[in-house]
């Protein structure tokens, strides 16, 4: 999200936010908070099973392979309401959405969960960026430059002979994109808002 490449799935939470909040009856007095941003990839595991006593845990195997991808809220109800059984059975893992507890009860680090403060942050500044980025468009200026981040897009793009976007060209050349830790890019968005609000 920070660099403008995955605002995807923001921007699909932000709208059933306001469509939420818009429709919200006077009456009602609780916060509607983001439970999550997930996707699902759309394609067939294989697993091959073919011993019956293996066929017990073909449901589980093919549970983790479909593993949703994506952050969740990190409060307890809302990652139940995402995996209401991984907590029951005395998991510690879900098979679901990526979120792990520690012996202990709190979060394990390689958890996908934001806060609510973290959400808070992460809206507006893809709002930002989604206006940015469509300004540039409007003005005609979206050049192409493609990200080098290790792996080159251009690689599998399916519209290279359109683009014509050519490294050993003049003029031509990839982004080399901020590498940011996971746990700094938060505080990097906040500096970002910090500075176009002032």
């Amino acid at each position: 999200v920070y660099h403008g490449l995955q605002l995807q799935l923001i921007t699909y939470m932000d709208a059933a936010l306001d469509l939420k909040n818009d429709q919200k009856k006077e009456n009602v007095t609780k916060e509607i908070l983001p439970g999550g941003m997930l996707y699902y990839h759309v394609f067939e595991p294989f697993l091959s099973k073919r011993k019956k006593e293996e066929l017990i845990t073909f449901s589980e195997d093919l549970l983790v392979e479909l593993k949703m991808e994506g952050y969740v809220l990190d409060e307890n109800e809302n990652i139940e309401s995402n995996d209401a059984f991984f907590l029951k059975d005395g998991k510690k893992a879900s098979d679901i959405v990526n979120v792990k507890y520690n012996a202990n009860g709190s979060l394990s680090k390689n958890s996908k969960t934001l806060s609510k403060a973290e959400f808070d942050v992460l809206l507006p500044f893809s709002h930002e960026k989604i206006k940015q980025e469509a300004a540039e468009i409007w003005k005609g200026n979206y050049p192409k430059n493609p990200y080098d981040n290790g792996k080159k897009p251009c690689t599998y793009c399916p519209y290279h002979a359109i683009c014509g976007f050519d490294p050993m060209l003049n003029g031509y050349e990839y982004r080399k994109l901020e590498e940011i830790p996971q746990e700094d890019v938060i505080s990097k968005m906040k500096e970002e808002l910090v500075k176009q609000e002032g």
